[in-house]
């Protein structure tokens, strides 16, 4: 490990509107790494400040044992560890039944990072000037936006922007999202870490913006809080900047769950967790197209005629009495309400419709259409014989022989390190405004 691998600055405010601070942040060196956890407690005054700083401690603890080999197994089982202590707590103590927190953990093994998180607590990282999420929430607006019923930025405004899907204490048991893959950060990068006080009062354009303007992590801090408080503060607001100081990587790889703008129909390889929303259509089709259309209808009129005269041939409608004529007779059943059968004689089909095909013409505009073709078929004693005939726009207009009787019609129609074995944990509860400035170093 470097003498100087990460920097570290912690910062709360109680916001402009509730009483207490529910929310928690701690850090500890331990044998696992660097660890920074924070937490938002929900579940009343007392609830959720307990369920918050027991959520902290819980995992903090968990990483202060013997090494682990599988950082992100670890990970799973620390933050399900957590959750079981504030669900007994909560059993144990009825007026506390309902108490939850949210958490966001990050993990510095020099010099990979690894992070997880349950709820809408998020996790950011600045790199080369761009804010970046690197997680996604939890909660019932970020489904809409997946399913792009709502916007991004209509998360903030939707009356249901506040009911979580996860949350540490409400269950015995809880899911939380680990990253498998770990993160390659270099020199430069910043990771945020930050309670929806803060998200949920300034966007992520607005919090790129400030980063940017200013090198000093503490200045940084100071102006991102004072951001949210001027934008309403109506939440507890809580955050940690961590800066990447030394890095053999030269390039940051991450998975990003930045919100995915698109203006046109195009493929964006994205992780399976996440789902893309096309916003905008194309509102033209190229003249290119208008051949190929012409061919294709073309094609799939003689497609469709020929399965007709198959099948018909196949039903029995139509017998080929003589494969060398030029006509063919076409034996029609037809069962009226009546009950009776009769068999008409028919002019040949097959001269109907290549007489259809001469006749009808290719333009720009595509092909003259046939509008239905129907089987016509009249009651008679006697043997009739049927006239078709191709009137002046090319439609098939069937000619019964006696108009009097009734006919049948059937149309187909995504630190500051040290080594020190102390943990530092940061109580924040009834605190107006509280920062920590910390640089361990090796």
């Amino acid at each position: 490990m470097n003498d100087k691998f990460l920097a570290l600055i912690s910062k709360t405010n109680v916001g402009n509107k509730r009483a207490a601070n529910e929310d928690f942040y701690g850090y500890s060196s331990t044998p696992n790494g660097e660890i920074f956890v924070v937490c938002d407690g929900m579940g009343g005054h007392v609830g959720g400040a307990i369920a918050s700083n027991l959520g902290v401690e819980s995992i903090l603890s968990f990483f202060d044992q013997e090494p682990f080999s599988d950082v992100t197994e670890a990970l799973d089982n620390a933050i399900k560890f957590a959750n079981q202590k504030i669900f007994d707590h909560s059993i144990k103590n009825p007026d506390l039944k309902g108490m939850g927190t949210t958490c966001t953990v990050l993990i510095a093994r020099e010099p990979e990072i690894f992070i997880a998180h349950v709820g809408d607590s998020r996790i950011y990282l600045h790199s080369e000037k761009k804010l970046h999420r690197i997680t996604k929430d939890h909660s019932y607006v970020q489904g809409l936006v997946d399913e792009g019923i709502i916007s991004d930025e209509e998360m903030e405004t939707h009356p249901k922007k506040n009911q979580i899907l996860k949350a540490l204490g409400i269950s015995e048991t809880v899911s939380p999202t680990v990253h498998k893959d770990p993160i390659h950060c270099k020199k430069g990068d910043k990771f945020l870490l930050c309670t929806d006080g803060l998200n949920g009062e300034i966007n992520d354009q607005k919090i790129e913006s400030i980063i940017n303007k200013k090198s000093n992590i503490n200045s940084v801090g100071d102006d991102l809080i004072d951001a949210a408080l001027k934008a309403g503060g109506n939440d507890n607001i809580t955050l940690q900047i961590i800066e990447v100081l030394n890095s053999p990587f030269e390039q940051s790889v991450f998975q990003d769950y930045s919100p995915i703008k698109t203006t046109a129909i195009e493929e964006v390889n994205t992780d399976p967790d996440l789902k893309t929303t096309i916003i905008d259509a194309p509102k033209s089709v190229p003249k290119e197209s208008t051949n190929n259309k012409i061919f294709l209808t073309v094609t799939a009129s003689l497609l469709i005629v020929s399965l007709c005269l198959f099948l018909l041939t196949k039903k029995g409608y139509i017998s080929f009495n003589n494969p060398k004529a030029n006509k063919i007779n076409k034996s029609v059943i037809v069962v009226d309400t009546a009950s009776n059968i009769i068999n008409d004689s028919t002019e040949t089909l097959i001269d109907s419709i290549q007489q259809i095909i001469n006749n009808s013409t290719l333009d720009n505009q595509g092909i003259e259409s046939i509008d239905s073709l129907s089987l016509i078929n009249k009651k008679n004693d006697s043997t009739n014989t049927l006239n078709t005939k191709i009137d002046s726009n090319d439609h098939l207009s069937p000619k019964a022989a006696d108009s009097n009787k009734k006919t049948n019609i059937e149309t187909v129609t995504l630190l500051d390190s040290s080594k020190s074995s102390s943990s530092k944990v940061k109580s924040i509860s009834n605190v107006k405004t509280d920062s920590t400035n910390s640089s361990l170093n090796n």
